[in-house]
């Protein structure tokens, strides 16, 4: 099972497209903008928190943004508790920020990048 992880809505967007394309189960958490973009596409599905989305997956898949820590705490917490974490992001603005907490570098397991 994936957790897809987001607060921004360009990723959020993003890795609801992916998880609509594989068959693989997913389950969602988030919060601000990604909520309203996870509710239209995925009806069913219920929005938990991101520990518990990650403690029940195999993986995660997480958006990246700089507004707040919310998707780098679920990329610490991912790494603690030993489950592959996947940050997405969809544009190279503030790109080392996104990956900054408390001037201490927080590094997912892979990137993937939609621009170029």
């Amino acid at each position: 099972m994936i957790a897809l992880i987001s607060r921004d809505a360009g990723g959020a967007e993003f890795i609801s497209r992916y998880a609509s394309n594989q068959k693989e189960k997913f389950c969602l958490a988030a919060t601000g903008p990604a909520i309203k973009i996870f509710k239209k596409k995925f009806r069913n599905k219920k929005i938990l928190d991101y520990k518990k989305a990650i403690r029940i997956s195999d993986w995660a898949l997480c958006s990246t943004g700089t507004s707040t820590d919310y998707e780098k705490n679920a990329i610490i917490f991912a790494k603690k508790n030993n489950k592959k974490i996947i940050a997405y992001i969809d544009h190279w603005v503030e790109y080392r920020e996104r990956f900054l907490k408390n001037k201490k570098l927080i590094r997912p397991d892979e990137i993937w990048v939609s621009d170029k």
